[in-house]
């Protein structure tokens, strides 16, 4: 019998693999004018998180699911990353989609991020942000425009490059 759950990861490798970061993508000057939509998400320790808690802060949002493979490595990817930044003022919080809290809680007592993990198990966030492919990363400077936003996997290099950037203001 055929495992239903194979093909749609197949489908996310491939997309991650397409979609590898190597320089910011180039709808990127488009985006970096907009700013980024306001969310009022369940934390997954309890209560919820508004957007206006981090006005005036660099925010990494990283946005994965717990079947997704490619995020895994995109979480390896930032936790040094965040290890270098969070002393300088960074935020970052993961954004599990699709998925409800006990799921995510089961996988993070497994795997647990070294930052805070919200969720968004109707996807309403990630609908209005148009994010259709795992791992997402979005980076938001210091006036509430979105900076940078990648489909598939984003490189540490890059990653680093507009931290920095959004962090000089």
């Amino acid at each position: 019998m055929r495992n239903p759950l194979r093909l749609p990861s197949i489908a996310v490798l491939l997309v991650a693999a397409l979609t590898v970061s190597c320089a910011p993508s180039p709808a990127l000057d488009e985006q970096a004018a907009e700013l980024a939509p306001s969310f009022d998400l369940a934390a997954l320790d309890g209560g919820r998180v508004q957007s206006s808690a981090f006005e005036g802060k660099v925010l990494l949002l990283e946005f994965w699911a717990t079947w997704c493979t490619p995020c895994v490595a995109q979480a390896r990817i930032l936790e040094p990353i965040h290890s270098d930044f969070d002393e300088r003022g960074v935020e970052f919080v993961a954004i599990s989609l699709g998925e409800d809290a006990a799921t995510v809680r089961s996988y993070v007592e497994r795997t647990p991020f070294p930052y805070r993990v919200l969720i968004d198990p109707d996807d309403e966030l990630s609908g209005r942000l148009g994010i259709f492919a795992l791992p997402t990363v979005m980076i938001i400077d210091r006036a509430g425009r979105v900076a940078y936003q990648q489909p598939g996997l984003s490189g540490g290099d890059v990653i680093r490059k507009v931290l920095e950037e959004a962090l000089a203001g």
